[in-house]
């Protein structure tokens, strides 16, 4: 009689195969779970970011009473109230964050793994002649970029208001943006 206690050597590399077979898919599950988690990670970062710009322009513009804005490049000065106070907010593309000056200065800076990859920074003027008023729209867009985003994603931020038609703190109004 045979005394069969042990495994062949083909037993033993035929599971030893097998094995490696399912540590290499679970191997990928993992760095697959990785990849998702650091992109869901930067977007809930870029929009944390995000919110919080929108409360400090809508803090800072919402309740004042703007005469007059002048948006050049990747800034806008939006001047208010009767004694020319004014607030500038201004993306700084190349630090990668958004500058408040004002009454209260601040910048916000966006998350690591991220780049401002565009920005427009516009005043329209609209005159209706039906009731005489003159109103104008600034508009604040900019595009965020990342290696862990499939697409980029874009914020916009418009803000209409009643413009006054005269000269404003030395700086004469028109209907160009």
């Amino acid at each position: 009689m045979k005394n069969n206690k042990g495994f062949t050597v083909v037993e033993l590399l035929a599971s030893f195969t097998l094995t490696m077979i399912i540590v290499v898919f679970l191997f990928e599950i993992v760095l697959d779970l990785k990849n998702v988690y650091m992109s869901n990670t930067v977007r809930a970062k870029v929009l944390n970011k995000n919110a919080t710009i929108a409360a400090r322009i809508n803090s800072e513009i919402s309740d004042k009473n703007i005469s007059y804005t002048v948006c050049e490049n990747n800034e806008c000065t939006i001047y208010y109230d009767t004694d020319c106070k004014s607030i500038v907010v201004k993306l700084d593309a190349e630090n990668n964050k958004m500058m408040f000056t004002g009454d209260n200065n601040k910048s916000i800076s966006f998350p690591e793994n991220t780049t401002i990859k565009s920005y427009n920074f516009q005043r329209n003027y609209i005159y209706d002649e039906n009731v005489g008023i003159d109103n104008a729209i600034v508009k604040i867009s900019y595009t965020i970029e990342s290696d862990f985003f499939e697409k980029d994603v874009t914020f916009n931020y418009t803000y209409s208001y009643h413009e006054d038609a005269v000269s404003y703190c030395g700086i004469e109004a028109t209907d160009a943006s």
